[in-house]
């Protein structure tokens, strides 16, 4: 579970985000959409701890830093390591054992399609293979609360499906997923909740269920509309 209640942000004066609340349910796939620059990426950092909000409360449940899993994006990556390397200290930074890594290394580095690059510098692999680095990382630690920022760009529509199939096994498990995007059709079939970020404030904030929304294509149409 994820509450935010009034969280403000600003930086010299200038508001990027004015008191928003919002709760995400134990279980809910929930997404958060806004056009470049609506603060998205900021309310990530907030709860991620990267970014201490001038005002508001943020809780979660379970309250354990060993049981949530962050993608920040490629600014989070050491280009310097190895592939390897980096899943290690990243593993190492959750409390997993040295056996535990290097059997989650072989089983997501074989499933996302990177195995010929564990020993590659991760400043010589493409965009899009840093990305499925970043996301088998996020979720080293089976992780009870997943907030991602942007995690699809730069991904192929197979490692986009490989990506979705395992948020969706995590959300059956009970895991609370928080993610923002600009690219409404990725998930559409897939979300609990959704949310439109516009003007520094949270525009919508509903259930699809209570929505009346009989598919994807129509929550697409909606997001679209709110963000004109």
């Amino acid at each position: 579970m994820i509450k935010v209640e009034n969280l403000s942000q600003n930086f010299n004066s200038n508001n990027v985000l004015n008191g928003l609340d919002f709760l995400i349910e134990k279980g809910e796939l929930a997404v958060i959409y806004g056009r470049n620059g609506a603060g998205k990426t900021t309310l990530i950092k907030c709860l991620a701890g990267l970014i201490k909000p001038n005002t508001g409360i943020i809780n979660f449940s379970p309250n354990n830093k060993s049981k949530i899993g962050l993608y920040l994006g490629h600014e989070a990556l050491i280009e310097k390591l190895t592939v390897k390397e980096y899943i290690f200290l990243a593993g190492t930074l959750k409390g997993l054992l040295k056996d535990e890594i290097k059997s989650k290394t072989a089983e997501l580095s074989q499933l996302f399609d990177f195995k010929d690059h564990l020993n590659k510098l991760i400043l010589n692999i493409s965009f899009g293979t840093k990305s499925k680095v970043l996301f088998a990382t996020a979720i080293l630690n089976d992780p009870e609360i997943l907030i991602m920022d942007e995690p699809f760009i730069g991904m192929d529509l197979i490692s986009v499906k490989e990506v979705i199939n395992v948020l969706l096994i995590l959300k059956q498990k009970g895991c609370t997923l928080f993610i923002s995007s600009n690219q409404v059709d990725i998930l559409e079939n897939y979300i609990d909740r959704v949310f439109i970020l516009k003007n520094q404030k949270i525009v919508l904030g509903n259930k699809i269920i209570d929505l009346n929304i009989e598919n994807g294509a129509q929550l697409s149409n909606l997001v679209l509309k709110y963000l004109k």
